[in-house]
This record gives structure tokens, C-alpha cells and sequence, in this order.
């Protein structure tokens, strides 16, 4: 079993914002103006979350030492400092935090779109860098990503993404995501060692 302290900062607070929205670089609400995401979580636990008015936001990336990175899946703020991209401008991260009251945890998700996103669908072998991750308050690990040590896979299919060079971004679309079970010494965290998530947004 691989060790917790890699996700250890990630928030747990419940909920996710559909506006966050801002013009000036820092964050971008991707669901501005959306009906709202439908997530659906099978496999090891099952539950459903409806979050109105949008759950995805459309993130410059930060900049760590080896580049564009984000290994321990933190949620990413308005105010971080965007990094480089290929092109010399900041790669966009698709975000989402998606509460489960079943587990009472967020599961937080960043993609990394590079730094001219486009619509299409997209996967662990076109997008190399992404994660997954959502930690229980008793500390049941739901993982996968390029950082992990259980890789899991998404399939995501962008069907429109527009205002980029605006600031006022809208993205909608599908997501698929399998992450993978860990579980603490004598803690038990369910019946399989994966979990599915579903989001329409």
C-alpha cells in the first residue's frame, strides 16, 4: 500500500462553486451560464451530486520546479501564479471538485489541457499529465493519476469550450474517471478496489 502523504494537503471541504468566475487571469469559471454537473459514483461506494450552476473551472497552471505540475492534486486557487506554457503561455487545468455525502469527502480532478485547449475527446494516452484523488475523514485513499502509483484512466470529451481569450470561459461535456481503493491498516473502505465517476457538465 502506497503511503497517504502525497495527497495529505488536499482540502475535504464539501461543495464546489459554479462563481468563481474572474476576468483577470487567476481563475476562469469554465461553468459559467451551464444547467449544472451530474455526477454519478459507482463501484466501491455509490452516490449521486448535482452542482448547480457548474463545477468546472478552467485553471492556469502553476509552475514548479520541473515545470508545469501539480502532483499532489490540491485544489488551485484565484491568485496562482500561472507558468509557461510550450507556446510561452500558461497551460489550462480543467478542475472540478465533486463532493460525495456518502463518504463525506471531495473528490478533486485536474486535467491538463496544455496551453491551447481544443475541443475533442481525450485520454490517459493523449493527456499526460492529470490526477484524481479524494481522501475519507477515516483515511480511505480514492486515487489515479499520472503522480500515482495506481494509474487508473479518464476519458474526457470536450463538446464545447469558447471565451478563453475572453476570461469568461464555458466548457461542457463528459468525463469518465477510474481511480483505485487504498486503504489505512485495519480500516475497511468497501467491498471493491476501484470506483467509477461519471460527470456530465
Amino acid at each position: 500500500m502506497r503511503s497517504l502523504g502525497l495527497c495529505a494537503l488536499l482540502l475535504l471541504a464539501a461543495g464546489c462553486s459554479g462563481s468563481a468566475a474572474s476576468s483577470d487571469g487567476g481563475v476562469v469559471d469554465a461553468g459559467a451560464g451551464a444547467p449544472g454537473c451530474h455526477a454519478t459514483f459507482s463501484g466501491d461506494y455509490a452516490d449521486t451530486a448535482f452542482i448547480d450552476g457548474g463545477c468546472a473551472l478552467l485553471v492556469p497552471a502553476p509552475v514548479g520546479d520541473g515545470g508545469t505540475a501539480f502532483p499532489e492534486c490540491s485544489p488551485l486557487a484565484p491568485g496562482v501564479p500561472s507558468g509557461a506554457g510550450a507556446d510561452g503561455g500558461p497551460d489550462w487545468i480543467l478542475q472540478f471538485q465533486l463532493p460525495s455525502s456518502v463518504v463525506q469527502a471531495t473528490t478533486t480532478i485536474q486535467i491538463d489541457l496544455g496551453p491551447t485547449p481544443s475541443v475533442g475527446t481525450f485520454s490517459t494516452n493523449t493527456i499526460p499529465t492529470w490526477c484524481a484523488v479524494a481522501i475519507t475523514p477515516v483515511g480511505c485513499e480514492f486515487s489515479s493519476g499520472s503522480e500515482s502509483s495506481s494509474v487508473g484512466g479518464f476519458t474526457l470529451t470536450l463538446s464545447a469550450l469558447t471565451g478563453l481569450e475572453s476570461g469568461a470561459a464555458i466548457a461542457h461535456g463528459s468525463l469518465e474517471v477510474q481511480q483505485y481503493v487504498e486503504a489505512p491498516s485495519a480500516t475497511i473502505c468497501g467491498s471493491s478496489n476501484e470506483e467509477h465517476i461519471h460527470l456530465d457538465f
